[in-house]
C-alpha cells in the first residue's frame, strides 16, 4: 500500500524540475538518484532506470530478456513515458504533466477507496475464526455439564 503510486513521484520530480525552470532531464536524474527508491525493490524505477539508461546508449543490461520494454508497463506509465520523451524532444508538456498528475490522483484515490471497502471484512476474519469458536466453547461446555446429570 505504501508504494501505491511510484509513477507518481517520477511525474512529481519532472513537474518539479519544470515549474523551477530546470530542463526534464533534471527530474528524471533525482528521480532516480532517490535513497528512499533504492532501499526498496521497486520494479518501476527499475523500469525507468533501464528506459533511461537505453536512452542515453549506455545501458548496463546487455542481455536481451532485460531490454527496457514498455508493454509490460501500465497504460498511465507508458503514458508518462511517451510525456516526458516530448518533453525531451523540447516540448512544452507541463500542462500534460499537470492532467496526468490529476489523472493519477484520481486512480490513487480510488485504489485506496477500494482498499478501504475491504478492511472490514479482512478485520472480522479473526472474529470468525478465533473468537467466535471460543466463545461458542465457552457456551456449550457449560451446557453439556448441565445436560451430563
Amino acid at each position: 500500500m505504501e508504494n501505491i503510486a511510484p509513477n507518481l513521484i517520477l511525474l512529481w520530480d519532472v513537474l518539479w524540475a519544470l515549474e523551477r525552470g530546470l530542463p526534464v532531464t533534471n527530474g528524471i536524474q533525482n528521480y532516480l538518484r532517490r535513497s528512499v527508491l533504492k532501499n526498496k525493490k521497486n520494479s518501476f524505477k527499475d523500469q525507468i532506470e533501464m528506459w533511461w539508461m537505453a536512452r542515453l546508449g549506455r545501458s548496463h543490461r546487455p542481455e536481451p530478456a532485460k531490454s527496457f520494454d514498455k508493454s509490460k508497463m501500465s497504460a498511465t506509465s507508458r503514458q508518462l513515458l511517451l510525456t516526458i520523451e516530448l518533453g525531451l524532444q523540447g516540448e512544452s508538456i507541463l500542462a500534460q504533466l499537470k492532467a496526468l498528475e490529476t489523472e493519477m490522483l484520481q486512480g490513487c484515490d480510488e485504489e485506496i477507496q477500494m482498499f478501504a471497502a475491504y478492511l472490514p471484512l479482512k478485520m472480522m476474519l479473526p472474529l470468525f475464526g478465533l473468537i467466535f469458536p471460543s466463545f461458542f466453547i465457552l457456551l456449550v461446555v457449560p451446557l453439556l455439564r448441565m445436560l451430563q446429570f
